[in-house]
């Protein structure tokens, strides 16, 4: 669990076509470089966006963390830092 540690790196941002419509994000790991921190607009999606699976995935490329303004899951398995 990487809780309380610094993401630094350039802001690769998505944004969800509409709530609950996690298509982007999934879009969006694909095409992140290596020190890349992502930072996801839900707007105002109730479910939770990524979990321990797509953090680990994120941390095989090389993310360095992920920002999300809505739920996540599966926190005390996180591969990389998240912030929600």
């Amino acid at each position: 669990n990487k809780r309380g540690a610094n993401m630094i790196g350039i802001a690769r941002t998505v944004q969800l076509p509409r709530p609950n419509d996690f298509l982007a994000v999934l879009a969006a790991l694909a095409e992140v470089h290596f020190g890349d921190v992502l930072v996801v607009n839900t707007i105002g999606s109730t479910r939770a966006v990524a979990g321990s699976l797509f953090t680990t995935e994120a941390a095989r490329r090389g993310v360095r963390g992920i920002v999300v303004d809505g739920p996540i899951r599966d926190v005390e398995d996180l591969a990389c830092p998240m912030y929600s």
